[in-house]
């Protein structure tokens, strides 16, 4: 090792902290938006190519943003997997280049790999039991709607394992290494170990609040694993137990909430292309054409009340249905047939129907 090198590496402090823990965040988000941006711009183009191809008008903003819709499970489970190894991978690459030699150090200054004792995962088994069992009393006492269950909409099939997966074995490994490991180790280079803990755990809590901000108490649960990681660091000497910790707590709280999904059975999903695709063709005994009608009542009732104008809106909804990703809801297809039959015309067919 070079004098050069060394002088570098110990010349790990508060600035270079700061650019590890902002800048994987920073990353993040700019990986996201970036592939947010370009999936909807080429979605749109695509629906005004097919609009051009049918002789109809440029699409609306109500138009575009329902042929667009939600991200699918494929995608969303590919740009989350993405943005997590980039910015995994630049961490680690900027803090090897920095403080390669307090990788396995044991101290406060140290990045914290080093191997633990065998003792400390029984202390992470019995915090980390602590916090689910009071997750599981949290939401007892102010129970999950269903837009506040980010987990409810988990996607099925191998998007949902990648994400759960993800949940309990990089997202961990990944938070420990740049807020525990080198983020503590550099602002508690300045001989402030104590304000060093505080910093990096309003930064982490502070990093989970777009992901809980329907649930603030979620928030509170955050804040105790966060607190009780860095104990476990600072009294240990190594991340390893707190990446532990991290991970049976995502584990828990995963199960607890998919549970409370699956009991609440008293809400009603709102029927996608793939349930009327499949009660049209007999594969599914999903209603999804009785609720599609209620829908378009509780919209315009004129339409709803004219079999020709409300068949009109069924059709439509169904031929558009072809086009969409299965999980796609029909209420914004509803929406955009119901315009258009206000548009062009009452009882008017859809293009290339007659």
């Amino acid at each position: 090792m070079s004098e050069t090198a060394s002088r570098t590496a110990r010349q790990f402090g508060t600035r270079e902290a700061f650019i590890i823990l902002i800048g994987f965040y920073l990353i993040q988000l700019i990986i996201v938006w970036l592939s947010l941006i370009s999936r909807n711009f080429v979605l749109a183009v695509l629906h005004d190519v097919q609009r051009a191809a049918l002789h109809l008008p440029l699409a609306n903003t109500q138009q575009i943003a329902a042929a667009v819709g939600r991200p699918s499970g494929q995608f969303t489970a590919v740009v989350a997997l993405a943005s997590y190894v980039i910015s995994g991978a630049w961490a680690y690459r900027y803090a090897r280049r920095r403080a390669f030699d307090r990788f396995y150090e044991k101290s406060d200054i140290g990045i914290g790999l080093s191997r633990p004792q065998k003792t400390s995962y029984v202390v992470a088994i019995v915090i980390a039991v602590s916090i689910i069992l009071l997750t599981v009393l949290t939401l007892y006492a102010a129970p999950l709607t269903k837009s506040m269950n980010i987990y409810s909409t988990t996607p099925p099939g191998w998007p949902g394992i990648v994400l759960l997966i993800m949940s309990v074995t990089l997202i961990p490994i990944e938070e420990e290494f740049v807020f525990r490991g080198c983020g503590f180790a550099g602002l508690a280079r300045s001989g402030h170990p104590i304000r060093a803990a505080a910093i990096v755990t309003i930064l982490f809590v502070a990093g989970h609040v777009l992901q809980k901000i329907h649930y603030p108490l979620g928030l509170v649960l955050v804040a105790l694993l966060a607190v009780a990681a860095i104990w476990l660091r600072i009294q240990y000497q190594s991340i390893w137990p707190s990446v532990f910790l991290h991970s049976m707590c995502n584990f828990g709280t995963l199960i607890i909430v998919i549970l409370l999904s699956m009991l609440s059975s008293s809400v009603i999903a709102e029927p996608t292309c793939k349930d009327l695709l499949g009660q049209l063709s007999g594969k599914t005994s999903i209603n999804a054409i009785s609720i599609l009608k209620k829908r378009i009542l509780s919209i315009d009732k004129h339409i709803a009340a004219d079999p020709i104008e409300r068949e009109w809106v069924l059709l439509s909804v169904a031929l558009a249905c072809r086009t969409q990703r299965p999980g796609q809801p029909l209420l914004p297809l509803i929406n955009v047939a119901i315009h258009d039959v206000r548009l062009t015309g009452h009882g008017r067919p859809p293009h290339g129907t007659d």
